[in-house]
């Protein structure tokens, strides 16, 4: 589970919202719950930004690995991402589609660029610009 922006995974279990966890529960899934890089009790960097997408791929990419290799996790793996942690949790569909079998994305902002052409079909490449240059191109 990707969390949302400035979302510890610590609240993602609480029972404000903690219902997509119970939902996985329910149905027998083994849940991971991680934190970004410089959340919760990991080391902060006052020069690295805690939100940079490229950084959360690397990072989810690292949690996936160390659940197959290390942990030996075997059957269908499934990631879920919640607003930011969408972008995560896509990118790790996208990059391994043999591995990763199930894929729930919920709020995510993941596909601003789709949301972008279709709502400003005519337009869309000089709206498509903007937002690339000022999204910093994520």
């Amino acid at each position: 589970m990707s969390n949302p922006n400035a979302l510890i995974y610590q609240w993602m279990i609480s029972s404000a919202n903690a219902y997509w966890l119970d939902f996985f529960l329910r149905r027998d899934a083994n849940v991971l719950i991680w934190n970004y890089r410089g959340y919760g009790e990991s080391e902060q960097s006052m020069f690295a930004p805690n939100h940079d997408p490229h950084q959360q791929k690397v990072d989810a990419e690292r949690v996936l690995q160390f659940l197959v290799n290390s942990l030996k996790v075997k059957g269908e793996i499934g990631v879920y991402g919640r607003s930011i942690g969408g972008i995560a949790a896509a990118h790790l569909v996208k990059k391994f589609p043999k591995i990763i079998k199930v894929y729930v994305g919920d709020r995510t902002m993941g596909n601003f660029e789709n949301i972008i052409e279709n709502r400003y079909q005519g337009g869309s490449e000089y709206v498509l610009s903007l937002y690339r240059m000022l999204s910093c191109f994520w």
